[in-house]
């Protein structure tokens, strides 16, 4: 009779002749099936002067049952141990050993190895702080964890990336930035994720990732010094920026990088017009007034005011039965008249943050929501 590791922890599981048995506290030499609450089996063994009693068994014998055993304990391990895929630490074992693999269904078992992986991590730290110190201390996420930045007010970033892609970062021409909430854990607080994105035949790939705790001028631009620290190559390279028309954001870069050509996205142009436009209620007023606006980042900045005058005149036709439509005008000379150089995608590489969308959609679908 075999002896091996319970499910409780302390406990013991005896194997012999492909069944299980636990071991009756009423005496020292008895062992009773181990399935005999849900089957009913009267199956027994006694333990006698090294000689096994069996009382017949009213189930089928578990074939490599002992195998199965050791298989399912070194699966916990390495979920314990490894952050190797759960799924992957299942079929690598099994492989190992096919005759005994077939009995076994991930299934069946995954739910005690996430169990037995969510031991061995920390727990979720309550502040920013806390996750730093997480972070810095911890092996698995060591070659991803870049640094951590902290301003004069006391605000901070989280740098994550990897040598490879900070590599690819620094030959780059062009960045794309953009911020995302949908991903966000609900703690610690997190005000958004930060990401800068490279263009490499005509595929987005994100190189860094930043935790930031808020989104001010005096965090971007410590983030920024940060990542220059880390890149050197960058300031010096980067010719064209895209990201979204965050005002904070957009004052730190035009500061870190006063030669590149920083243009924003025309699709954020349009959401943002659009909300206006639906806010003001005009969705049921003709859409020309609405189509010639969204058409403005494709006109060069030294055409942007001559194009304001025209969409004005249209805007007057209407202004009549549709009055609201005045204020719409004047949403756009007081938000946007001053940022022609900014808004206009003309002779831009690309007009549009797609890559950077496009990550942040397949990261919702990957991690969901509010975790």
């Amino acid at each position: 009779m075999e002896i091996l590791p319970g499910r409780q922890k302390g406990t013991h599981t005896y194997v012999y002749d492909d069944y299980l048995y636990s071991k009756d506290n009423r005496y020292d030499n008895v062992f009773r099936c181990n399935s005999r609450r849900t089957t009913k089996c009267p199956g027994n063994a006694i333990v006698q002067d090294n000689k096994v009693t069996l009382k017949e068994h009213n189930h089928p014998k578990l074939p490599f049952i002992k195998a199965q055993l050791e298989m399912k304990e070194e699966m916990l391990r390495l979920s314990r141990e490894t952050n190797t895929g759960l799924k992957e630490i299942f079929d690598s074992i099994c492989r190992r050993n096919p005759d005994a693999g077939q009995y076994l269904s991930f299934a069946t078992i995954r739910c005690s190895m996430h169990r037995e992986r969510e031991k061995s991590r920390p727990s979720v730290p309550n502040t920013l702080e806390s996750l730093y110190d997480i972070l810095e201390n911890s092996d698995i996420i060591q070659n991803i964890y870049k640094d951590k930045v902290v301003t004069t007010d006391g605000k901070s970033a989280i740098i994550l990336s990897t040598n490879y892609l900070l590599q690819a970062l620094s030959s780059t021409t062009e960045i794309y930035v953009d911020g995302t909430f949908s991903v966000l854990p609900r703690k610690p607080h997190i005000a958004q994720l930060y990401s800068v994105h490279i263009r490499y035949m005509d595929t987005g790939i994100a190189t860094l990732f930043i935790l930031c705790d808020v989104r001010t001028t005096t965090l971007y631009d410590a983030l920024w010094d940060k990542i220059t620290q880390l890149v050197p190559q960058l300031e010096q390279n980067i010719k064209f920026i895209m990201s979204d028309f965050e005002t904070a954001a957009v004052k730190s870069l035009n500061k870190k990088f006063p030669n590149a050509n920083l243009t924003g996205c025309w699709f954020h142009f349009n959401q943002a017009v659009l909300r206006k436009w639906r806010k003001l209620r005009l969705s049921n007023i003709p859409k020309t007034v609405l189509s010639m606006t969204m058409t403005l980042p494709l006109l060069p900045p030294n055409m942007f005011q001559e194009a304001l005058l025209i969409i004005q005149t249209e805007a007057d036709l209407l202004a009549g039965e549709h009055p609201d439509i005045l204020q719409f005008m004047s949403y756009l000379r007081l938000t946007w008249s001053n940022m022609a150089s900014k808004i206009s995608t003309y002779h831009c590489p690309v007009r549009t943050n797609n890559i950077v969308e496009s990550f942040h959609n397949i990261a919702v679908q990957k991690l969901g929501t509010r975790n």
